[in-house]
């Protein structure tokens, strides 16, 4: 018989601080053997002001279990700052879960996590297990597994996943990219958006990158877990507010029992992953060029 143990929770902040004291206490429902809070520092006078607050409310914490503040002593890039915090965690950690200063769980989400980390602890095929679906169903009581993901807004991996993925070398261009044939629609907007990413896309970008170059896979709800509701202007990479997805409220589910493969769900999380895309990219202005990419290649 397996065993379900609750793993460690990772948080990472900078200057959003509107959203952590719901978030933290969720975690505390959970109750966690250990909290990491990893704290990156302001990047200029304006956001001293800021940084010191949230470092002083969150020195106010108090838990069942440890708390570990990891406070950079200086400003580092939102790549760096994941990468280090995740990189010491999982030094001592053997998996965790892990938020971030805008991603709101239910308590559903922790349950999942852990069943889950649990059940694939040795399945070499499972990369990650991603709380928010993006809205690509409403289902309750099921999870699926999706052949790449690439919005990590409230995940869990394993040290080993981590550890084996971080350093390993990406592909750049169309060739041998890892990424293109696994989508179920190469004409969507994700084929030249992949055929272009280099060294340097966002942290999450690159990890599910990695995953997919190694046929790993992610587990994703059929009811979603988690809340991004980080669509404001304090955010590092996504600064508008009007975003659909903000509306994607978390829910409470019955955690199922395994997780399946289901070409529909897949699909579906591929349409609103490519939906998503196309907002950041609308608001970076960035859009005409990835669609004139596209009917190049067309």
């Amino acid at each position: 018989m397996t065993t379900i143990n609750n793993a460690p929770v990772v948080l990472f902040t900078y200057r959003k601080r509107q959203f952590l004291e719901e978030i933290f206490q969720a975690i505390k429902s959970y109750s966690p053997p250990r909290l990491y809070v990893v704290s990156n520092l302001y990047s200029s006078e304006e956001e001293r002001l800021t940084v010191e607050a949230i470092r002083h409310s969150i020195s106010q914490w108090q838990l069942p279990g440890e708390i570990i503040y990891l406070f950079q002593d200086q400003h580092l890039l939102i790549n760096d700052s994941i990468h280090n915090g995740l990189d010491h965690v999982f030094s001592i950690e053997e998996s965790a879960i892990v938020l971030e200063d805008d991603t709101v769980p239910s308590s559903s989400f922790f349950d999942f996590c852990n069943r889950m980390l649990a059940r694939y602890e040795n399945a070499e095929e499972i990369g990650s297990i991603i709380g928010c679906n993006l809205g690509a169903s409403n289902r309750e009581n099921k999870a699926y597994i999706v052949p790449f993901a690439f919005f990590y807004w409230g995940w869990a991996t394993w040290a080993e996943k981590w550890q084996t993925l971080r350093n390993s070398p990406l592909p750049y261009g169309k060739k041998d990219n890892g990424v293109i044939d696994k989508l179920q629609n190469p004409n969507s907007l994700l084929t030249p958006f992949f055929e272009r990413l280099d060294d340097r896309c966002t942290w999450d970008l690159r990890w599910g990158w990695k995953q997919a170059l190694h046929d790993m896979e992610a587990i994703i709800p059929g009811k979603n877990l988690v809340q991004n509701k980080g669509f404001v202007k304090e955010g590092s990479y996504i600064r508008f507010t009007d975003s659909s997805f903000i509306k994607i409220e978390a829910t409470d589910s019955p955690t199922p029992a395994k997780a399946k493969k289901d070409p529909v769900f897949s699909r579906n999380y591929e349409h609103q992953s490519a939906k998503l895309l196309t907002e950041i990219l609308t608001h970076r202005g960035e859009l005409e060029k990835y669609k004139m990419s596209k009917s190049h290649n067309s």
